[in-house]
């Protein structure tokens, strides 16, 4: 015997379906972006042009990998700059915060774009 669906039953099933679709659609692009920011992160599976729509997460993850070995440098180019600061203005203590944290950032800056 085959059940018959009435209309807001259809609609509700309709939507459930369409919500079921729409969530495992998000959940493969999560999953692309994820894959691509991993495989730029070791390097490897670069996508095949500048202009894929995930190249942008390969990318991200190359300079991340970058950035993350270049950090133990510029932290201690940042500690030295403190001390070198912090020596010279000792008697403006307020302003050297401001001042070693433009230097830091200058540095790291500079790192970045070797």
């Amino acid at each position: 015997m085959k059940t018959q669906v009435k209309g807001s039953a259809k609609v509700k099933m309709s939507h459930d379906k369409a919500m079921e679709a729409f969530e495992a659609a998000r959940k493969t692009t999560c999953d692309a972006i994820d894959g691509a920011m991993a495989f730029g992160y070791q390097g490897v599976n670069e996508p095949p042009s500048k202009d894929h729509w995930l190249w942008t997460y390969w990318d991200h993850g190359r300079n991340m990998a970058i950035a993350e070995k270049k950090l133990p440098d510029i932290l201690f180019d940042g500690y030295r700059v403190w001390q070198e600061v912090s020596e010279i203005n000792k008697h403006i203590k307020g302003e050297t915060i401001a001042i070693v944290l433009d230097a830091v950032v200058k540095l790291a800056k500079q790192d970045l774009a070797k």
